[in-house]
């Protein structure tokens, strides 16, 4: 069992906390995640980028959706920020197909998320990363909740458009 009374001792003794917000999120605890957010939550630290990304995209790569609106919640934090392979959080979200974490990651940009280049980037990541012939039914879900938001160039188009993808793997819902 994870220790909270230790980890709030060593917080409140000011222990070099450099690290501590990546390793909440790997013990995979919102209470220990919450307890280091509470003696420090500035951007300059929830956004800390390691080669592997921040510890949202750490959340988001262990499916820790409590954890992954937690940090959203956080004033300051940049989802848009990228690991050293050039994948943000939306893109991590897209290729762990968690519906779950893509809904969270959508309703923290909103409407709004049209002007940020990247969600170009991350349609272009998901079109490359269906199967041609046989597209998953997540995969579909995904492009199908991207696609509701109204500001979604619907025409996008990396090799082909989502529409005719549509229409060729027979996919008209």
């Amino acid at each position: 069992k994870k220790n909270k009374k230790l980890v709030e001792f060593l917080l409140t003794e000011k222990a070099p906390i450099k690290n501590a917000l990546f390793e909440a999120v790997y013990a995979h605890d919102l209470e220990i995640v919450d307890l280091v957010l509470k003696y420090n939550s500035k951007p300059s630290f929830v956004n800390q980028n390691r080669h592997e990304g921040t510890a949202l995209i750490s959340a988001i790569r262990s499916d820790d959706l409590d954890i992954v609106k937690r940090l959203l919640s956080v004033p300051g934090i940049d989802p848009s920020l990228e690991n050293m392979q050039g994948d943000n959080a939306f893109i991590t979200a897209i290729m762990n197909y968690n519906l779950d974490i893509i809904d969270a990651i959508l309703d923290f940009y909103g409407d709004d998320i049209h002007n940020h280049a990247w969600i170009y980037k991350a349609l272009q990541t998901l079109s490359r990363r269906m199967s041609n012939d046989n597209p998953r039914d997540i995969e579909w879900k995904v492009i199908q909740r991207i696609f509701k938001i109204k500001s979604i160039d619907l025409n996008f188009c990396d090799d082909y458009t989502f529409f005719y993808k549509a229409c060729y793997c027979n996919q008209m819902e």
